[in-house]
């Protein structure tokens, strides 16, 4: 992701003889790298204060998923969508 701004010079005064200012102006560029996919159609970014807030809403593959899970007779029973198999293996239960 990357967000594009700039920041417009702001008029000063200038008092007695000397006249000094340290502020940035211009334009500038921040990227951030996402670590999982998101839903792009509704990203929301609100303003306000100073504070730049963006929503990035994770995409449903990259969300966690709930699987249940029971122990019958020392193996590990796991029931996944029907898209996913897996061996049975054996467990121990402390």
């Amino acid at each position: 992701m990357t967000i594009f701004g700039e920041r417009k010079s702001e008029a000063g005064k200038c008092e007695g003889e000397s006249f000094r200012r340290e502020r940035f102006f211009g334009t500038f560029s921040r990227s951030v790298t996402l670590s999982s996919p998101v839903e792009s159609d509704e990203v929301k970014a609100a303003y306000q204060d100073g504070i730049l807030t963006v929503t990035l809403p994770k995409a449903e593959e990259a969300k966690p998923k709930k699987i249940s899970a029971r122990i019958e007779q020392g193996l590990l029973v796991v029931h996944l969508p029907k898209a996913e198999t897996v061996k049975p293996r054996k467990v121990t239960v402390a």
